[in-house]
C-alpha cells in the first residue's frame, strides 16, 4: 500500500514546470540524493535514491539538459527492509553540472545553492519541491500527529531552506536527530499550504477533506459525549431528589413543607428522569404559575437540603 508521502511525490513528479524551476528542482534533489567522487577519469557524481519513479526523473533531466552520460546500476540494502537503492553515476559534464546548479563554486562543492538560485517565489518553491522529492516526509491526512519534515544533512541545508520556507510564508522549525538537521511543520493549514506551494495539489486536497472530516466527527463526538454526561447528570440528580422526598414522607416532614415545594416534590415524583426545563413547563401547566429553570433548580436543592441526605454526606 502506497504511503501519501510517496503520493505526494509521485504527483509531483508530474508537475508542468518551467526550464528555470525544473533547474531549482533538481538542485534541491542533486543537494540530499548525490556525493561526489574525483579520479583519474575527472568528477563523477554519484546518486542514490529508493525511490524508482525519482531516478528516472533525475536521469532524464540530466540528459535533455546537459547531455549527461549515465551508468546505471540496482543495488539492495543488507539491512532493514532490505529496499532496493537506484544509482546513477554521471560520467561527464559533473562540473559543469553543479556549477550550473549552483552547487558549486571556486571554493568547491556547496552544501546549498546560492540565494539568489531562490530569489522569487516560483523558484523557491520548485527548489522546495526538490528537497523534498529527496529528503521530505508527511504524515497521512488520517493519523491525529500533522507533520511534514524534510531532513538536511548539514546545518546549513536546514537554514537555507527554512529561508525558503520563509519566503513562500511558512513558518518551518528545525531540530537535531541523530545526524542530521530536520526542518519540520505541525500546522495542519500550512502543511496543507506546502503541499499546494510544492504542486501536490490534489494530495493536498485529500489532506484537508480527511481533515475536515475528522475534524467533523470529533466536533460531533464531544458534543455526543456532552450530552451523555449532562443526560446521566440529570439522572442522577433526579434519583437524589426522589430520595429525598421519600424520605422526608417517611419522617413525616414532607407535610410541613410549603405548598410550593409540595406541588414542586409530587411533580418530581411522578417525572423522575424529566430536566429541570421539562418540570418547569409541566409545572406552569397544572398550577397557571410560570417558573424559571433556575426557580425549579433551587426548589428542589431546598427539599434535598431539608431532607438531611446531604449532611450524612459531610456536604
Amino acid at each position: 500500500m502506497r504511503s501519501f508521502a510517496k503520493e505526494v511525490k509521485e504527483e509531483i513528479l508530474m508537475n508542468e514546470r518551467t526550464d528555470p524551476q525544473f533547474k531549482a528542482e533538481l538542485s534541491g534533489l542533486l543537494q540530499f540524493l548525490s556525493t561526489i567522487s574525483i579520479s583519474n577519469r575527472g568528477l563523477t557524481i554519484v546518486i542514490r535514491t529508493e525511490n524508482a519513479k525519482i531516478s528516472r526523473f533525475v536521469m532524464a533531466l540530466l540528459k535533455e539538459y546537459y547531455g549527461a552520460v549515465i551508468e546505471t546500476s540496482i543495488v539492495r540494502k543488507m539491512k532493514l527492509n532490505k529496499n532496493k537503492v537506484y544509482l546513477l553515476r554521471v560520467m561527464n559534464k559533473g562540473r559543469e553540472i553543479l556549477e550550473d546548479l549552483g552547487l558549486w563554486t571556486e571554493e568547491g562543492l556547496m552544501s546549498h545553492p546560492s540565494r539568489a538560485f531562490v530569489n522569487n517565489r516560483e523558484m523557491a518553491r520548485a527548489y522546495l519541491a526538490g528537497c523534498f522529492l529527496a529528503s521530505g516526509s508527511v504524515n497521512d491526512p488520517k493519523k491525529t500527529d500533522y507533520h511534514m519534515e524534510i531532513s538536511a544533512n548539514r546545518e546549513e541545508q536546514g537554514k537555507f531552506i527554512l529561508r525558503a520556507l520563509k519566503k513562500l510564508g511558512l513558518n518551518g522549525k528545525m531540530i537535531p536527530r541523530r545526524n542530521q538537521f530536520v526542518v519540520y511543520i505541525k500546522s495542519v493549514d500550512a502543511i496543507n499550504d506546502f503541499l499546494v506551494h510544492v504542486g501536490a495539489n490534489d494530495c493536498a486536497i485529500q489532506y484537508a477533506d480527511v481533515r475536515i472530516q475528522r475534524d467533523i466527527y470529533n466536533n460531533y463526538t464531544r458534543l455526543e459525549n456532552c450530552a451523555t454526561a449532562n443526560e446521566v447528570k440529570m439522572i442522577r440528580s433526579g434519583k437524589e431528589q426522589v430520595d429525598a422526598i421519600e424520605r422526608l414522607k417517611r419522617s413525616g416532614k414532607f407535610d410541613k413543607l410549603d405548598r410550593k415545594l409540595k406541588e414542586t416534590a409530587e411533580l418530581r415524583l411522578r417525572y423522575p428522569e424529566e430536566s429541570l426545563q421539562a418540570l418547569s413547563e409541566y409545572y406552569e401547566e397544572e398550577t397557571g404559575q410560570a417558573i424559571s429553570k433556575s426557580g425549579m433548580k433551587h426548589r428542589l436543592e431546598k427539599i434535598v437540603e431539608l431532607s438531611g441526605i446531604n449532611a450524612e454526606r459531610g456536604e
